[in-house]
C-alpha cells in the first residue's frame, strides 16, 4: 500500500496523479490518502480518493480524523464516500491541538 497527504497547491495535485499513475504498476492493494487536522484537507482528500478510484482504478482508504473539528464536517466526508462509492474510511480519533485535552 502507499499513503499519500494532500498536496497544498493544483500543481502538487496533478503532480500526485503522475505519482499515482507510475505507483498503480505496482499492483498496491490499496492507496491511503489522509485527512488534514480538523478537516483541513477534508474536501481534498475526498477528491483525490474519488478521482484515484476513478482514474487510475486503486482501492482507497480514505482517512476521517474526527478530532477537533465539526460533526457536519465528519458527516459531509462520509456522504461524499458513500456517493463515490468509497466503502473503506480510516477513522481515526486524532490528537487534540496542543494544550487541549480534547
Amino acid at each position: 500500500s502507499f499513503e499519500y497527504f494532500p498536496p497544498r497547491t493544483e500543481e502538487g495535485v496533478a503532480k500526485l496523479h503522475g505519482v499515482i499513475a507510475e505507483m498503480v504498476k505496482q499492483k498496491p492493494m490499496f492507496m491511503d490518502f489522509t485527512w488534514g487536522a480538523g478537516g483541513s484537507t477534508s474536501d481534498l482528500t475526498l477528491d483525490l480518493s474519488k478521482k484515484s478510484q476513478e482514474q487510475h482504478g486503486v482501492m482507497v482508504n480514505m482517512h476521517l480524523t474526527c478530532t477537533n473539528q465539526s460533526k457536519e464536517v465528519c458527516d459531509a466526508g462520509l456522504a461524499g464516500a458513500k456517493e463515490a462509492g468509497i466503502c473503506n474510511i480510516v477513522a481515526l480519533r486524532g490528537d487534540p491541538p496542543k494544550g487541549q485535552d480534547r
